[in-house]
């Protein structure tokens, strides 16, 4: 079975990772998975093209002048009939439009993921219009998958009807995540993800100034990059923590960044299921999350993290101190977040709940 993972990209971020993730594991239980990746020409990203190779995952790249090119419609369309594709499997609105526009009159099995919720606002007009179209798009895929059950319950209350969504959690490849602990001799919170506010990164910082009152040489490492990055290096410093904050931007070397710390956090204000908690899930690492999205049900009550409100720089700070003071609890929690996402949220079991999904498509076309 061939499968084409179609998506158009900003850089690497969560819905990359999973594709990625996705198609390498589906190829080692034989399933001929490409990941496909409009490029658009105005701000051009191949990091999923690069990042899929280096996995074993052969690429394809559709190049695109502009917002909707017709061009690379045709170009896709032509692509699909030459290779043999049988599912199209999209990630993001951009990837939908593509996608139903070379579907159009194609008998072949479509499935796209939603990997935020419907309701996340959008902050530009334009944004609001390419919601509106992608609202409308998501009745016509064949498949809707959900990353979570509030997800899923979002797709529901936006009347897709339930027989055409599936939930299906996302999954990481734990084996590459579990290196030695690597201490760098003072202790290290560490936060990885685009650096805009709705991940929390003000939060952290906020939080940052009541450790460093009791670790006063604690490092806080924000790995990524982003819209805000200059401005958050602004307020480490008007805030006096410069010596204290670190910002790493992007890594490629990812297994050994998250063996650098102590402590993860993940103070995000709104998530799906995100792969920084898994990966450092992966890792064994003790986490400090706010409870939004998957990741109350990702950690449980206080058995494999430590939760708090979003948007609450003294309760992050105070879960993150906890953990700092209690050795024990830190490697209890490490641990126990491990066993948890070996045993429901690898790749494998996340790309053979796919295959099956892709089966089921494929079957209704022959």
């Amino acid at each position: 079975m061939r499968v084409v993972h179609l998506i158009s990209s900003a850089g690497w971020y969560g819905a990359e990772n999973v594709l990625v993730n996705l198609a390498a594991a589906s190829r080692s239980l034989g399933c001929d998975a490409v990941a496909g990746v409009l490029c658009d020409a105005r701000n051009p990203h191949t990091e999923v093209a690069e990042r899929a190779e280096a996995r074993g995952v052969p690429a394809e790249i559709f190049h695109c002048s502009g917002r909707m090119d017709a061009g690379a419609i045709g170009r896709l369309r032509g692509w699909l009939a030459r290779t043999g594709v049988d599912i199209v499997h999209t990630h993001g609105y951009k990837a939908n439009f593509y996608a139903s526009a070379a579907l159009f009159g194609r008998s072949m099995g479509w499935v796209t993921t939603c990997h935020t919720g419907t309701d996340q606002p959008e902050t530009t007009p334009l944004l609001r219009v390419y919601d509106t179209i992608n609202r409308f798009l998501l009745r016509r895929v064949e498949r809707v998958v959900a990353v979570s059950p509030a997800i899923a319950a979002g797709l529901l209350a936006e009347g897709i009807d339930e027989t055409r969504i599936a939930t299906i959690g996302n999954g990481v490849d734990a084996a590459r995540f579990e290196l030695p602990h690597q201490p760098e001799g003072v202790p290290v919170v560490g936060i990885v993800g685009r650096l805009i506010r709705e991940k929390g990164p003000y939060i952290l910082l906020e939080a940052a100034r009541r450790i460093i009152g009791e670790y006063p040489k604690t490092l806080f490492v924000f790995v990524g990059d982003g819209p805000e990055r200059v401005e958050l290096e602004r307020a480490a410093a008007e805030a006096g923590l410069a010596d204290n904050v670190q910002f790493a931007g992007e890594r490629s070397d990812m297994p050994e960044v998250y063996a650098s710390f102590d402590v993860f956090a993940q103070p995000s204000f709104s998530e799906g299921m995100p792969m920084t908690v898994l990966e450092a899930m992966a890792a064994g690492l003790p986490i400090v999350a706010t409870s939004v999205g998957a990741i109350p049900s990702l950690l449980g009550e206080s058995e494999r993290g430590l939760l708090c409100p979003p948007g609450d720089a003294a309760a992050l700070a105070g879960q993150i101190l906890r953990i700092l003071r209690d050795g024990d609890l830190a490697a209890r929690l490490g641990a126990a977040a491990r066993q948890h996402l070996r045993a429901h949220y690898s790749a494998e079991a996340m790309a053979r709940q796919y295959l099956a999904l892709y089966g089921e498509l494929r079957r209704g076309h022959e």
